[in-house]
Formats: C-alpha cells, sequence, structure tokens
C-alpha cells in the first residue's frame, strides 16, 4: 500500500491506488499511515490497485511515447 503527498504529480501517477495528504500536513500523513497499517481492508485494497496501477506503467511504453514526442517535434 501506498501513502503519498498530494504534491506534484503523485496524485496524477497513483490514482486512486495511494492515500493522499497534503504535502505540508503531517498530521494528515499520519493518520493516513495509521489507517494503512490499522485497517488490513484498506492496505489489501490499496495493495491490488497499486498492483493494478503499475501495471500501466513500462519502460518500453515510456520510451515509445518519448520517442514519438521526440518525432513530431523534430517534424514542426
Amino acid at each position: 500500500p501506498v501513502v503519498a503527498s498530494d504534491h506534484s504529480a503523485m496524485p496524477e501517477v497513483l490514482g486512486d491506488a495511494a492515500l493522499l495528504a497534503p504535502v505540508h500536513d503531517t498530521q494528515a500523513m499520519a493518520r493516513a499511515l495509521r489507517n494503512v497499517v490499522e485497517d488490513r481492508v484498506v492496505a489489501d485494497t490499496l495493495r491490488e490497485k497499486g498492483l493494478a496501477r503499475s501495471a500501466k506503467f513500462s519502460w518500453a511504453k515510456f520510451a515509445e511515447q518519448n520517442l514519438a514526442l521526440y518525432r513530431d517535434v523534430l517534424q514542426q
């Protein structure tokens, strides 16, 4: 299970596969961490969603998309 800040690209990358807390709110981060540790259903759900979410990302897909972007920019 993942607990992260809601800063930068974290919400976009993690989607609903993580508990997010405001970046400077230590109490909210502590509550989220406690929630994962104490609630097995939350932990199991986040773990399953995290594995499904991570399957959407790969180095090959990243390379293909970047190559397409570079080709597009060079053609302009």
